[in-house]
């Protein structure tokens, strides 16, 4: 007897099975391919490496200087450099009219201030002889962003300007590279009053009124550099791990200098009490105990140090208040700690700690009356952190 034949499978899933496996291979396989591949860009690695070079090369902010009151002479030949572009232009009749009617150089610098745009700098020639007893005969520079040459008619002597000017550029060596912030768009300035004796020492301050009238005003012209979030605390039974020694001679009781790096670390990690993730500029001050009272900072070489204060590059600055004390072990002396002189202290500080330039050569600056900053002190950190930022941004693109 004849076995039977399988059943075979009919000819359509044949072609089923079939047209699958077309799909996949035709279709899916590519489409997987396609989705799963990694993109990579060609990057200009050559051009990379030659960045840093070129903008060392290329990149200049160039400032327009303007000579106001000068007379020219054929022997006057002043070439436009990299960083300045000079002109020659006569006083405008209202600047001659506040040259005229001041009676002193601060306040032709105040009413100049807003006749000059903040872009230039205007360098003024004044023949006053009023002028020149104050200040002598010689570069004074304002406020704003005005240069005064005091001197009689004879003829001014431009290599003395251009030096002084070479203070204006971006890449001043007066304050070099290590004393730059972090980069970052915010900031957190802490003020702590540090008081390690509260049950001796009842210390109040009125912070608020500090910062409001001191801080703010310098604050403002900081808006296009960073972001500045200011706080405040009062830490009670904290200690500098100092050593002070008494001077019998001076009746103080002394930190020497090399006490100074080590107060720092422990008095850090108790200072931080919110979450941020911007740089900390920390600015202490330091009650000093009615038991090593009046303490007094000292620098390497042995003298005191004026501010009674010391300031860490990127960090802040500590500065040491000595209040009244009490006869009696046993009273509770209260005490209002003055805003003012821990503030002149503060601000000196902060100002180093931004980076800000000193001039130098034989140049006069007009003192400050309002903000702790200058307008020509704003530009220059203005250009410096463009230049930072460019050249750090350059750095990062380089491959080894």
């Amino acid at each position: 007897m004849d076995a039977k034949p399988k059943n075979e499978p009919p000819s359509w899933s044949l072609w089923t099975s079939l047209s699958y496996a077309m799909v996949m291979v035709l279709i899916g396989i590519p489409l997987w391919w396609k989705t799963t591949t990694v993109q990579r860009a060609p990057l200009p690695y050559q051009e990379m490496l030659m960045l840093h070079e070129f903008l060392t090369n290329n990149f200049r902010i160039q400032v327009d200087v303007h000579f106001k009151g000068f007379s020219i002479t054929e022997d006057v030949a002043l070439e436009n450099t990299a960083y300045f572009k000079y002109n020659f232009i006569p006083m405008a009749d209202s600047e001659k009219e506040v040259m005229k009617k001041s009676k002193d150089l601060y306040e032709v610098d105040k009413s100049l201030c807003s006749l000059s745009p903040r872009n230039e700098l205007n360098i003024y020639y004044v023949d006053r002889v009023e002028f020149r007893k104050e200040y002598g005969q010689r570069i004074v520079v304002g406020n704003c962003n005005s240069i005064y040459y005091l001197s009689n008619s004879a003829p001014p002597n431009f290599e003395i300007i251009t030096s002084i000017l070479n203070n204006f550029k971006p890449s001043s060596n007066d304050n070099s590279s290590e004393l730059n912030l972090p980069l970052s768009i915010g900031y957190d300035v802490l003020l702590s009053l540090l008081v390690p004796e509260p049950e001796v020492f009842d210390v109040t301050w009125k912070i608020q009124y500090g910062i409001k009238k001191y801080i703010e005003p310098m604050l403002q012209k900081l808006n296009n550099f960073a972001e500045f979030n200011i706080r405040s605390q009062i830490l009670y039974y904290i200690r500098l791990n100092v050593r002070p020694k008494f001077n019998k001679d001076t009746g103080n009781y002394e930190v020497s200098y090399d006490q100074l790096p080590i107060v720092i670390n422990p008095v850090e990690s108790k200072l931080t009490s919110f979450v941020s993730q911007n740089p900390a500029l920390n600015f202490l001050v330091y009650v000093a105990p009615c038991s090593s009272s009046p303490m007094q900072i000292m620098e390497e070489d042995g003298s005191f140090i004026d501010s009674n204060g010391f300031f860490v590059p990127q960090w802040g600055g500590i500065q040491v208040y000595n209040g009244p004390c009490s006869s009696s072990s046993n009273d509770t002396t209260p005490h209002e700690v003055s805003i003012r002189s821990i503030m002149s202290v503060i601000i000196p500080q902060f100002r180093a700690l931004i980076g800000v330039p000193r001039l130098t050569g034989d140049v006069a600056v007009l003192d400050l009356r309002g903000s702790a900053l200058r307008d020509w002190e704003v530009d220059i950190l203005l250009r410096r952190r463009l230049e930072h930022l460019l050249f750090t941004s350059a750095n990062t693109l380089m491959v080894n």
